[in-house]
């Protein structure tokens, strides 16, 4: 049984957008973008750690937590440059190798790129009383509730604010 090639597999104009052009070869369709593209997503993923890290009190970015960020952005680096070379390897041979089931490409995607993300998930759960909110904070806390729930006389009752 032979099948017929698909339509615009080899290339050619969208049927409802002109300006666009649909299949054909993906690296040259990707032309002068492929580094800039490169360099987006490893600033995207370099972005979350440091967003990540403008969530921090500042006092309590010491020299342990600056260590486990950066493992994490070398880790997110090396996930999002493996999945965009094997993804730009595939575009040069047309060969697709499988990994957990999935195209190499996809497959870091899956579990790459999320197992990354995990990585500052876990470092916010177990590090949740170093950096984020430990003893002396819950103390300030709620010493401003109590304040708050103190009754306070009202202008109009004679007291002062």
């Amino acid at each position: 049984m032979v099948i017929p090639e698909p339509a615009l597999s080899t290339g050619g104009t969208h049927t409802i957008f002109p300006g666009m052009n649909s299949g054909g070869d993906g690296l040259a369709r990707l032309g002068e973008a492929v580094g800039p593209i490169g360099l987006l997503g490893a600033a995207s993923f370099l972005m979350m750690i440091l967003l990540t890290a403008l969530g921090v009190r500042e006092e309590r970015r010491d020299r342990v937590f600056w260590l486990l960020m950066t493992g994490i952005a070398v880790l997110t680096q090396y996930v999002w440059w493996t999945l965009y070379s094997s993804y730009l390897d595939y575009l040069h041979t047309a060969k697709l190798g499988l990994a957990l089931g999935f195209p190499v490409p996809t497959s870091w995607m899956l579990f790459g790129v999320w197992t990354s993300g995990a990585c500052l998930c876990l470092l916010y759960v177990f590090g949740f009383r170093r950096f984020i909110l430990n003893g002396d904070d819950e103390a300030a806390y709620e010493k401003l509730r109590a304040q708050a729930e103190t009754p306070r006389a009202h202008p109009a009752d004679g007291g002062s604010t």
